[in-house]
């Protein structure tokens, strides 16, 4: 221990101490040799593999539902598209199947992100 001046005392063997017992136990083949239920060794082991799918799967989800809302986004102008003063020169039958032909895939498109079922067979 080390006194100061004023009578208060500082412990500064206490942690070096400690230090040293910790690292003689840690090395110790018994040391921690506790039993761990299986559904918390598995949370507590992350494999990289398993973060980058986990990374791509969310990335692919927002894709899909970012391009199905635009791709609807799409349908629903092309079939208001008189509405707001645009003319195209091709027929209204095409026009409208094109309109739900991109509401069609949209939904299709919002559909597999909520589902997101990349890697399963």
């Amino acid at each position: 221990m080390i006194k100061l001046l004023d009578g208060g005392t500082i412990l500064c063997a206490v942690p070096t101490v400690l230090i040293l017992i910790t690292e003689i136990l840690w090395d110790a083949p018994e040391f921690l040799n506790l039993p761990v239920p299986p559904e918390i060794s598995n949370a507590m082991i992350k494999r990289p593999e398993d973060n980058k799918t986990r990374n791509y799967v969310m990335m692919r989800r927002i894709m899909d539902y970012g391009m199905g809302v635009l791709i609807m986004g799409f349908g629903v102008f092309f079939i208001f598209a008189e509405k707001f003063g645009i003319n195209f020169n091709i027929g209204s039958f095409f026009k409208y199947f094109f309109a739900c032909l991109c509401i069609v895939y949209g939904a299709f498109r919002i559909y597999r992100g909520y589902q997101s079922n990349y890697f399963r067979e």
